[in-house]
Parts: C-alpha cells; sequence; structure tokens
C-alpha cells in the first residue's frame, strides 16, 4: 500500500509534469504567435514602402502639373497679349481705311496703291511665317509693330 509520503511524491510528479506541459504549450504558442506578429510586420513594412513609393509617385505628378499650369498661364498670358495687339492693329486699320477713299486714290494715282499693297502683302506673309514658328534670324529681329 502506498502510503501519504509517496501520494504527495506521484502529486507533485504529476503536478510538476502538467505544470511543465502547460509552460511547453504556452511556449509553443509563444513562438507562433511571434512568427505569426513577424510576417504581419514584414506585409506592414512592405505595405507602407508601397504606400511611400505611390506618394512620392503622387508628388511628383503634382510638381508636373504645377509646371504645366504655369506654362499655360504664360502661354495664355502671352496669347492675350497678341490678341490686344491684332485687335488695336485692326482699329488701326478700319480708322485710317475709313479716312480715306482708296477707290478714288487707285484711280488718281495706282503706281502708289499698287506699291503699297505689294508692300504690305510682303510684310503680312513675313510676318504670318514668323508667327507660324519659323526659327529665322529676321523673325527674332523683325520689329512687330505696325507701321
Amino acid at each position: 500500500m502506498m502510503n501519504f509520503l509517496d501520494a504527495v511524491k506521484i502529486g507533485g510528479g504529476i503536478a510538476v509534469a502538467s505544470l511543465g506541459w502547460f509552460a511547453y504549450d504556452h511556449y509553443r504558442d509563444l513562438v507562433r504567435d511571434r512568427e505569426e506578429y513577424r510576417v504581419q510586420t514584414e506585409r506592414l513594412l512592405s505595405a507602407v514602402e508601397t504606400e511611400r513609393q505611390a506618394t512620392q509617385q503622387a508628388l511628383e505628378g503634382i510638381e508636373e502639373w504645377k509646371r504645366a499650369y504655369e506654362t499655360l498661364t504664360e502661354d495664355i498670358s502671352e496669347l492675350a497679349t497678341a490678341t490686344r495687339a491684332a485687335r488695336n492693329e485692326t482699329r488701326r486699320l478700319q480708322r485710317m481705311f475709313s479716312e480715306h477713299d482708296l477707290n478714288r486714290l487707285a484711280l488718281e494715282r495706282p503706281d502708289l496703291v499698287i506699291a503699297r499693297i505689294n508692300a504690305g502683302s510682303s510684310r503680312i506673309n513675313r510676318l504670318l511665317e514668323c508667327a507660324s514658328g519659323s526659327a529665322d534670324q529676321q523673325c527674332a529681329s523683325q520689329d512687330r509693330s505696325p507701321e
């Protein structure tokens, strides 16, 4: 028969074995959780890097749009200036033509009218060539103001 001391030893052994088993089981859970956290951390770091790159690309896109906006604003300003100059020239020419009877002048002095028309046509053709983007030196140095 088993005495009390042997029963306590057996019970203590079972308790220590059970405690060891629970500790080992808890350790396995901790190792599994640690691995799961490591994988999640890698995923999060990868997602953060992807978002950082996307943000950088978006910022570069914004800068490109800003530059395009500035260029467009300058182009619109130049176009508005050219439009004002063209309107002023149109008004000047309308005023000039309304003050002169060109039919009478052409009948009285045809050589004078023909020379002026030819000179004006040559000048208009040259201005159109320069306005269309000619890289000729004469376009850069030509006075574009009306005579």
